[in-house]
C-alpha cells in the first residue's frame, strides 16, 4: 500500500471517529462500561493454544442496541516456520437479548477488527502487516448486586481473517459500569440520550506533561524512554480536542518525534464541584513525525517527515487544586513496519 493511500485511510478513520459524538448528540456516553478480559486462543489449522486478552469499552446506543470499541490480542502461534502475533482495534454492534433479568445479561455482537499482524520468519526478519477481519461474539454478563457498578463477564469471539488462520477466543473479564447506580445496566445499558450533562465541566483546558516508555511493535521489541506534552480542550460534555508533542525515545532502529492532534470520546465527564473523579476516553488522531533513523529515499542521511495514525485509550483522575493525573496508551500506526506502543503517565493542571 502506498504512503498516500495509507494516509488517506488514516484520515477516513480519524474523521469517522471524530464525527461519532456529533452524530449521536452532545449527551453521548451516559451508559458505558469498561471490561478487562483474559483467556485463551485456539487457531484453526494449528494444533496449539495460546493466551488472549482484550480491553473493551461499551456504550449504550438505543433500546437493546450497544456499540463497543475493543483492543484484542490473539496471542502467539507458530506455523510453517513463521511466528504469528496478531492484535488490533475492533468496532462492534451489539444486540442485548430481552430476557427480563436484572442480574444477568446475554448479548450477540458483530463487527470488524483492523489488526496488526506481526510475523517473524526463521531468518529473523520481522514484519508488521496491517489487515482487516470480520468477527462475531457472544457475551454473558452477571452481577451479584445490580445496584453496584462491578460485574463479571464471559465472551466467546470468532475472528474470520481473509488470508490468515481463523481464531476462537474464550475470555473471562471483570467490568465496571460508569453511570447512575439506580439505572439498569446488566441486561442492557442506558441509551445515549438519557443523560443530563448540565453538571459536567466544559469549555476548560488542561496542560499535562508526560513521561513513559515506548516499544516498537515487532519481534525485536526495542524499548526507549518517551516524553510528551499535551494541551487538551473540553469541547463538550463527552468530547475533547488535544494537540501535543511526542518524543518516542531512542533505540538502535528508531529515533522518532513530532506533533500530535487528536479528538477524544470521553466518559460521562467530571461533575462540577467533585473533588475526586475517575474517567476514561478513547482518542483518534494523527502524528506528524520525523524518524531520524529513516533517511529519505533520495538521501542517505536526511530524514523525511511522515504522517502516522494514532489511537489512544486514556484514564484520568481529577484531583483537588485543579490537578489532573492522566495515563495514555498511544498506538502509533505507520506504513513501514515501525508501529509502536507508548505508555505514558503525566500530571496536569486544569485551567
Amino acid at each position: 500500500m502506498s504512503r498516500i493511500s495509507l494516509a488517506y485511510n488514516y484520515c477516513q478513520l480519524i474523521l469517522a471517529g471524530l464525527c461519532v459524538p456529533y452524530l449521536l448528540g452532545p449527551d453521548v456516553a451516559r451508559g458505558q462500561e469498561l471490561t478487562l478480559f483474559s483467556g485463551s486462543s485456539a487457531s484453526q489449522g494449528i494444533e496449539a493454544n495460546s493466551y488472549s486478552w482484550l480491553i473493551d469499552y461499551r456504550q449504550g446506543i438505543l433500546g437493546d442496541f450497544d456499540a463497543s470499541v475493543s483492543w484484542i490480542n490473539d496471542g502467539h502461534f507458530a506455523a510453517d516456520n513463521v511466528i504469528h502475533h496478531r492484535d488490533g482495534l475492533a468496532l462492534m454492534a451489539w444486540y442485548n437479548l430481552p430476557i427480563g433479568a436484572q442480574d444477568f445479561g446475554l448479548s450477540l455482537g458483530v463487527g470488524g477488527v483492523d489488526y496488526f499482524f506481526d510475523s517473524e520468519e526463521v531468518n529473523g526478519q520481522s514484519l508488521d502487516i496491517h489487515r482487516f477481519a470480520p468477527l462475531a461474539s457472544a457475551d454473558v454478563k452477571y452481577s451479584w448486586d445490580p445496584r453496584q457498578p462491578w460485574f463479571l463477564q464471559f465472551r466467546a469471539t470468532e475472528v474470520f481473517p481473509f488470508r490468515d488462520p481463523e481464531q476462537l477466543l474464550m475470555d473471562f473479564g471483570v467490568g465496571y459500569y460508569f453511570g447512575s447506580a439506580d439505572a439498569e445496566h446488566i441486561e442492557k445499558l442506558p441509551s445515549w440520550n438519557s443523560v443530563n450533562s448540565a453538571t459536567v465541566d466544559t469549555d476548560r483546558f488542561d496542560w499535562t506533561v508526560f513521561r513513559g516508555i515506548g516499544r516498537i511493535n515487532t519481534f525485536t521489541r526495542l524499548n526507549g524512554s518517551s516524553y510528551a506534552t499535551e494541551v487538551r480542550w473540553s469541547e463538550a460534555a463527552h468530547f475533547d480536542w488535544s494537540v501535543g508533542f511526542l518524543d518516542e525515545g531512542y533505540s538502535s532502529t528508531l529515533r522518532r518525534s513530532g506533533f500530535t492532534g487528536e479528538g477524544w470520546i470521553m466518559t460521562s465527564g467530571v461533575p462540577a464541584g467533585a473533588r475526586w473523579r475517575i474517567g476514561m476516553g478513547l482518542g483518534f488522531g494523527a502524528y506528524a513525525d520525523i524518524d531520524y533513523k529513516k533517511p529519505s529515499p533520495n538521501s542517505d542521511t536526511a530524514p523525511v517527515p511522515l504522517l502516522a495514525g494514532l489511537v489512544s485509550p486514556t484514564l484520568y483522575i481529577k484531583m483537588p487544586a485543579n490537578l489532573v493525573l492522566r495515563f495514555v496508551w498511544d498506538r502509533v500506526v505507520t506504513s513501514y513496519n515501525q508501529d509502536a506502543d507508548i505508555w505514558l503517565g503525566g500530571l496536569g493542571y486544569r485551567f
